[in-house]
Formats: structure tokens, sequence, C-alpha cells
């Protein structure tokens, strides 16, 4: 999976790809371009290329039975929650833009927020204990 933490209007992300218990690359960018915005995705390349080939990305798209969490950020700079359940897109825009967190170093990555540490360096802490995070930290204001 991934690490993608958001805290005081930055995401950030992991570079960790795996493919089963291999690291395939620690260099991945976690930022895809779809229509209207930008996703920061957290779950298979195989669902990410499904996502861009939709056209656009709204909430009751359909995108199979996948299950996956992922922020949104739209061409205005709103952000969203949003994933797949029952094959169909699902969006919460995030109201208090409170700090929050998604992929398999969640936890971890809340509870070094909640400490002090910005979205960036709490990535980072979650790579320290989670096998499916790490690499390059990337980071970006939105």
């Amino acid at each position: 999976m991934t690490t993608i933490a958001y805290k005081d209007g930055i995401i950030a992300t992991d570079g960790r790809i795996r493919n089963d218990d291999i690291v395939a690359t620690d260099d991945r960018e976690k930022r895809y371009e779809v229509d209207g915005g930008f996703i920061f995705f957290a779950g298979s390349d195989r669902t990410i290329d499904a996502l861009q080939a939709l056209g656009s990305f709204a909430a009751g798209a359909e995108v199979g039975s996948s299950c996956w969490n992922a922020f949104f950020v739209n061409d205005n700079g709103d952000l969203y929650l949003c994933g797949a359940e029952d094959g169909k897109v699902w969006m919460e825009k995030d109201r208090d833009l409170m700090p929050t967190a998604i992929g398999s170093g969640t936890h971890l990555a809340l509870a070094a927020m909640d400490m002090g540490l910005t979205a960036a360096e709490a990535v980072e802490y979650a790579s320290t204990r989670d096998t499916a995070t790490g690499g390059t930290i990337r980071e970006w204001r939105v």
C-alpha cells in the first residue's frame, strides 16, 4: 500500500511500490492528474490506471469492485477524501481540514501529526514501522 498524509495545507506521500513482498521501487510519484484535478492514491497501479481511464473523476462513477482510498484536489483547490465501495466512487469534502491520513501507515502518521510532526515528517515516521511505506517522500501544497 502506501502512506499519504494531509496537514496544514500539505499532502505528503511516500514513494514505495511493492509487488507482493518485493519492493518494486521506492521512487514512485503518488500524485496523478485526472480530469478536474489531482488524485493522491493509496492502492494498486491497476486501479489508478482504471481511474485515469474514466475521463472524469466524480462521485458515483463506476470503477469496478476495487476497494481503495485517496485524496482528490479539484481545480478550485477543494480537498476531498474519496474511495470506492460497491464498484462506485464516493467523495466527502474535508470540511474541517484536520490532519488526516490514508493507506497502510494511517495510524502511525496520524499519531505522528498529533505529536506535532508535519505531514512529510509523519509519512517518514510511518516508513520506520510500516513495511509497505518507504522511499522518497514528496509533498505538495494544496
